[in-house]
């Protein structure tokens, strides 16, 4: 398939260039020049937890709180449905220089509400060591991965709060005043519909210490199934093998690809999932190398249409791929029944609309076995036919391969001026909407 794209000028990773979703004309993340051409190699992840390490970790915490939970929790589950509404704005085709959506957030009517210490939902028992577990069941039918979200968030010391659900995805232990410090967060996405809210205290605990817990889950984001034409656009939760359900037929499965200059972007590149009021957005970024070898800064790059701002709830998936070249698809969350590496949470620290880029650091360090992308400041824009790589998470599925040559003779897109980005030609591959930012 050979369609011509444009990308923002600035920062080349291994001559990769950030780039945008499908389109005509694509916007692309991107940083802009600086005066001295500059040149930082790329550098493999020291440390950081390795995928095999939070399976364990996951299992362990999985069976413990499972052999704990209060019997009766699964029965007569908080549901938020979808409406009719929802399932049309979840099926409208993605806007020009807009994230693709892929979730939506419904509010929980009436809020779950836990106060001074009182669960007025749920099922609550005492564990055989003494200690006290309450438990409540959240569903949203259809949905292949959810969150919750909780607000007025205050724990005293020794009382631990969960997310998980039956497949083994723990989130958690949430203490004191949560992630971000300040009473309000979302969860990690858990990758089915239902899950389960788990809270315990110790034996012992005093009762002033009790009445200060206090919590409200208002908030329920449903992250939808990937559409599948051959089911009549039902959606399927597990895919077959190569081109994923909905996937445009030209997508290369990067699994595919070997010896590209793009390989090391394999290990950089990440797919992104976040929220923003009612809805449930994807993008894909990278990391990038900082300048000095001493040390590993978890800097990350995407498109500034895809976010321009902070966000502490964002996801970032990596080595989120198919089993094997053109094998099988993986769910959204997870791959081949284990949670690929992940982090949570972005900090924008520069950004502009001139030049769709959107750089920062992920609020987590990089996980082992990523690679910080190595990059150069050499403008490429009017350098004809210079071959560009990448690779991204297309419709918010496993990560594909494209290749495409600077385009000098092509025409220009109104109030997209050549410099500020770079048009090319595609020759191999494509993306498709979820590709925006990727390097």
């Amino acid at each position: 398939m050979r369609n011509r794209l444009f990308t923002r000028n600035g920062l080349l990773a291994t001559r990769l260039v950030s780039a945008a979703a499908v389109a005509i004309c694509a916007a692309v993340s991107t940083v802009d020049a600086r005066p001295r051409t500059e040149s930082i190699g790329p550098e493999a992840v020291v440390g950081g937890i390795s995928r095999d390490d939070r399976v364990h970790e996951q299992f362990i915490l999985s069976g413990e709180l499972s052999e704990v939970m209060p019997e009766g929790a699964k029965l007569n589950p908080i549901s938020v449905a979808l409406t009719a509404q929802d399932l049309a704005d979840l099926a409208a085709p993605t806007g020009s220089g807009e994230p693709m959506q892929i979730g939506v957030v419904k509010q929980i009517v009436p809020s779950l509400k836990v106060t001074r210490g009182k669960f007025d939902e749920g099922v609550t028992r005492v564990a055989a060591d003494g200690s006290t577990v309450w438990a409540v069941t959240v569903t949203s039918p259809d949905a292949v991965a959810i969150r919750v979200h909780f607000t007025d968030f205050s724990l005293p010391a020794g009382v631990k709060l969960y997310f998980y659900n039956a497949e083994g995805e723990v989130d958690g232990p949430y203490t004191g005043a949560g992630r971000n410090n300040n009473g309000d967060f979302w969860t990690r996405s858990i990758s089915s519909n239902t899950g389960v809210i788990q809270l315990r205290y110790r034996q012992g605990t005093p009762a002033a210490d009790v009445s200060k817990i206090a919590f409200t889950v208002s908030e329920l984001a449903h992250i939808r199934l990937r559409d599948n034409p051959g089911a009549g656009g039902g959606g399927i939760a597990s895919h077959d093998t190569w081109p994923c359900s909905n996937n445009s037929s030209c997508l290369v499965d990067a699994n595919c690809t070997s010896g590209t200059p793009a390989e090391a972007a394999k290990d950089a590149v990440a797919k992104m999932e976040w929220i923003v009021g009612p809805s449930v957005f994807t993008c894909t970024g990278g990391l990038l190398a900082d300048t000095v070898p001493a040390t590993q800064i978890p800097y990350f790059m995407t498109a500034n249409h895809c976010t321009s701002s902070s966000i502490s709830n964002l996801e970032t998936w990596f080595n989120y791929t198919t089993d094997s070249c053109n094998g099988v698809c993986p769910h959204n969350i997870l791959t081949g029944g284990a949670p690929p590496s992940d982090t949570i949470g972005f900090t924008v620290l520069a950004s502009s609309s001139n030049t769709d880029f959107s750089f920062g650091t992920l609020d987590q360090a990089a996980p082992a076995g990523a690679v910080f992308l190595g990059w150069n400041t050499t403008p490429v824009a009017f350098t004809n036919n210079l071959p560009l790589h990448r690779i991204s998470n297309a419709n918010f599925g496993p990560q594909v391969y494209s290749q495409a040559d600077v385009d000098t003779g092509s025409g220009v897109c109104g109030g997209f001026p050549r410099g500020n980005f770079i048009y090319s030609s595609t020759n191999t591959g494509d993306t498709m909407g979820g590709s925006s930012g990727s390097p």
